[in-house]
Formats: structure tokens, sequence, C-alpha cells
């Protein structure tokens, strides 16, 4: 049975094209193709393992943190209020007008951002970075995974400091106190994080994009990922330029694992360029 928070979600939410919503329905993976994720050994096996479990629905202790998050989506969405709101305030070029509302609308839906959570507990990164903060709904997410595990640190990116002053509130409510922000463009305060963050064990990468700009970002990033690190692409589909972006990262040796989600591009990072037990899925979302 779906959570009361999905149900809620559904009805609450108008507007919102449906293929934004697929995610929510329990049985989008295909099972067959999740078992053939076994063919990239214990690592492939690991994440699995992880989409097998989101689609059970069966989350265990992840079950209250998500209650909880969701209870904060649904606040934000109702408000009305504007994302720049202090007297005097210079708004961004994507902020001028919008409501916490509008803003509210470009978070990662249950399913997707509960998937973030499940790599994070399995995988078990003891640095996650995300790349696009927004409103702190992702964040919540990935910094929850981080305090169950009972270590971590999530260092999250965004340009707006509109944006980032109403995530923090989001998680100061959370009492999430694990998370480290940043607030400038990516292309200015990527590299500083990474000096300071390494070895990255997970990476969420949703802002800008374009084809050069997500490429750019794994080339910068990798470097200073651990063995077996997850990287996930959001919006792969966004634009031919991201559906191109992917295609190359699916043939890129430095990557071991590559899941195409549709919407998502989950990949396992290497330092073996060898192609022996590489594995890059066809879709497996529906």
């Amino acid at each position: 049975m779906a959570h009361w928070w999905l149900r809620k979600l559904y009805r609450s939410i108008e507007g919102i094209p449906r293929r934004l919503m697929r995610w929510g329905h329990a049985r989008f993976l295909n099972p067959g193709r999740i078992d053939q994720l076994e063919a990239a050994g214990p690592t492939g096996a690991r994440m699995a393992g992880v989409l097998r479990q989101l689609r059970s629905g069966d989350l265990g202790p992840s079950t209250a943190w998500i209650d909880r998050i969701e209870a904060e989506r649904q606040r934000l969405f109702r408000s009305d209020a504007l994302v720049v709101d202090e007297p005097d305030a210079e708004p961004g070029p994507f902020d001028a007008g919008k409501t916490i509302r509008d803003i509210s609308t470009a978070s990662r839906e249950p399913r997707p951002a509960t998937l973030l959570h499940l790599l994070i507990r399995e995988f078990q990164p003891a640095v996650a970075l995300e790349l696009g903060t927004n409103l702190g709904i992702s964040s919540a997410y990935l910094a929850s995974a981080l305090r169950l595990n009972g270590q971590g640190t999530l260092f999250t990116l965004e340009g707006s400091p509109h944006r980032v002053r109403h995530a923090q509130a989001v998680h100061q409510r959370l009492e999430l106190d694990n998370i480290t922000y940043v607030t400038g463009l990516f292309v200015d305060t990527l590299g500083g994080v990474l000096d300071d963050a390494r070895p990255i064990g997970f990476a969420f990468v949703d802002g800008h994009h374009q084809k050069e700009p997500t490429l750019n970002y794994f080339d910068a990033i990798w470097p200073h990922t651990r063995e077996k690190a997850v990287i996930v692409f959001d919006d792969i589909r966004w634009s031919e330029g991201m559906k191109e972006a992917w295609r190359t990262l699916q043939e890129d040796r430095r990557i071991r694992v590559a899941v195409d989600l549709r919407d998502m591009g989950l990949c396992i990072t290497t330092r073996d360029p060898s192609p022996e037990g590489r594995y890059v899925s066809s879709a497996i979302a529906a």
C-alpha cells in the first residue's frame, strides 16, 4: 500500500506534467532488468538490491524520515510566499517573482528521492555531494540517510542564496545538522568543495542541464571520488544535449556500472579502465 504522503501528493499537486509523477507508481521498475544487474558482480548486485527495495516499498527505518520530509514538501507546496522576501534583496535570474510553491515543484518527487536515500544507505559514503540544493527536499533525503548510517557529511551547492536560506530552514525543522551549504555558481565553487571534501562517495548532479557542463562536472568530480563511488545524473532526457551527455557517460571507461532509469542515470565509478565487468543497462524504468 502506498504511503499516506504519496497518496496526499497525488491529490494535492495540480498542473504538474504526468511524466513527472510516473515514479510514484510502485511497479515502475522492470524486475527482469533489475536481475540483469547481477552480471556486474557484487557492486551491481548491491545496486540491484536497492532497486528491489524501492520497488517493494519496504523501507524499514527510513519510513519515519521520509514521512517527515514529505510533510515539509507539503508545507512548501502550500506556501505562496515569495522566494525573495527580504527588503532590497537582489533576486537571481530564476527567482524574481517566484513563490515557494512555484519553486517547490522542481524538487525531486518522492520515489526518485527515496532512491537517492536508499543508495546512500547501501553504499555508506562518508562524504556526499549535491549540485543543486533548490529548497532542500532532495538534500533532506540525502542527509537523513547519512544520519541513519551514523556518519557522513553532505555538501550541497546552490546558485541562489535565497533558495539556500529556505533550504536551511527546512533542514533546521528536520533537525539535520550534517549539511554544509555552498552558495555561488557551480563553476566558481565546485573546485574548492572538491579539494575540501574528498573522497566523494556519492554525488547527485542536478543542475545546469546541458551536455558540456554535465560532462565537465563528471570530469571534475571523478578524480576526487573513492573507488566504487555512486554518481547520479538527473534529467538525462531533459534535452538532446542531456541525452548526448548520458550516452557519452555510458561509454566512459571510468564508469563500471551505468543504469538507465529514463529520468535518472545511476553510475558506479572505477579506477580500472579495462572493459571486463562493465555493465551498461538499457532503460529499466517504465
